[in-house]
């Protein structure tokens, strides 16, 4: 009883007082300017928004069912932790290491209160098709996501604005390019649950492409031709992941 309310209460909070919902909301309506349309945070704020308010509240949610059946969720949130340390690294932003402590005590807690503990990896490929789209879609990630950690180091604007305690700014869009791809590479796996990191990682494409067409010329934004290709991979990713055998799931 005590895993699934803390799953609930940890979902909530990235949601809440994580900013999830706020950032994806401010996100998806443009952000905040300057008073010039010059400095909008609507990309930056987006691209924080899908990792705290869809690809966290879906990995510890998904676990509400048998832990032993949604090992892949716990994956997912794994995956986010090493994704923020990796960001602050790279973008210079100790921010960051404040979402690397607090999940790493809430993975903790569930660690201690989980009733099973099956195995966490199991490294292999277990789909062809969904591994190819990943590697089709990680070198475009890469890419932006280590010039958006050039742009953090480099203390750009309008990182401060668009900055939150958890993380945000430069090193959350650095976030979401690395996971996006860690969670690609992990339904490849198809883990036990692995269709969790695989619809998580077409939904935050897809919010990322969105407002990136929607704010072009934003600090951020892939423009909307690369933010269209990731709505239309976020697409292709979903079907395939549908029409994936289950497997393990």
């Amino acid at each position: 009883m005590g895993y699934r309310v803390c799953l609930v209460l940890f979902a909530a909070f990235w949601l809440t007082i994580g900013f999830g919902m706020i950032d994806l909301a401010s996100g998806l309506a443009g952000g905040s300017t300057d008073g010039n349309d010059v400095l909008s945070t609507g990309v930056l704020s987006a691209a924080y928004g899908a990792i705290a308010a869809i690809v966290l509240p879906a990995g510890f949610l998904s676990q509400l069912r048998a832990a032993s059946r949604r090992v892949a969720a716990m994956q997912q949130v794994v995956a986010a932790t090493f994704a923020f340390a990796l960001a602050g690294v790279l973008a210079l932003d100790p921010l960051s290491f404040i979402s690397v402590a607090t999940l790493a005590v809430m993975l903790a807690i569930l660690w201690r209160l989980s009733p099973e503990r099956p195995p966490m990896w199991r490294p292999r490929v277990a789909s062809i098709r969904m591994f190819a789209l990943t590697a089709m879609t990680a070198v475009p990630w890469l890419i932006y996501g280590l010039e958006m950690a050039a742009n953090g180091r480099a203390g750009l604007p309008p990182d401060e604005q668009a900055g939150r305690p958890q993380a945000g700014g430069w090193a959350g869009a650095v976030a979401l390019a690395l996971l996006v791809v860690l969670l690609g590479l992990l339904a490849a796996t198809k883990t036990r649950g692995w269709r969790t990191p695989a619809l998580s990682a077409a939904a935050a494409s897809f919010v990322f492409g969105l407002v990136s067409i929607l704010n072009p010329d934003a600090p951020g934004s892939a423009g909307a031709i690369w933010g269209a290709l990731a709505i239309g991979w976020s697409v292709i990713f979903t079907a395939t992941a549908v029409h994936e055998p289950a497997g393990d799931q």
